[in-house]
Parts: structure tokens; C-alpha cells; sequence
């Protein structure tokens, strides 16, 4: 699964189902799409720590946290920088 560009973000995110797919979908990034990711992260943390329903609280913050794998798989190359 390759990270597709769309016209109003620098990334379209999937909803990840574990931390292999965020994994391999987030070694395929470039720097603006890990940047666009990081960003999104941090806005879907934040909206889980102030969810009041519970279990919403626990999907934001399991797709936070897989959020969070795919930037840790990502790997600047030199090239493409």
C-alpha cells in the first residue's frame, strides 16, 4: 500500500489494522507526506486526550498510536531530500 497524494493534503492516511501495515505503508514516504503524517498524529492525540466517550478515546488513540509507527518507519533518503 503506497501513500497516495491527493489535492487538498500531502497525504491520504489509511486506517491502519496493525503495526505491520503502518509500518510498511510508512517506510514509503517522502519528507512532505511524513511531515503532512506527523502533523496529523499530533491532531489525533490531542483529539483523544479530550474525547469524552471511551470508546472513541481508545480508536483515536489506537490510530494515533499506529500513526505514530508508520513516522517511525519512515527513513530519510538523501536522494529524495
Amino acid at each position: 500500500m503506497e501513500p497516495t497524494i491527493t489535492q487538498n493534503s500531502a497525504v491520504r492516511i489509511p486506517t491502519f489494522v496493525s503495526a505491520e501495515q503502518a509500518t510498511e505503508w510508512g517506510s514509503h514516504l517522502n519528507t512532505e507526506q511524513h511531515i503532512a503524517l506527523v502533523e496529523a498524529q499530533r491532531a489525533l492525540s490531542y483529539a483523544a486526550a479530550t474525547e469524552p466517550n471511551l470508546q472513541l478515546k481508545v480508536n483515536l488513540a489506537t490510530q494515533s498510536k499506529l500513526m505514530r509507527e508508520a513516522g517511525e518507519a519512515f527513513v530519510l533518503n538523501p536522494k529524495a531530500a
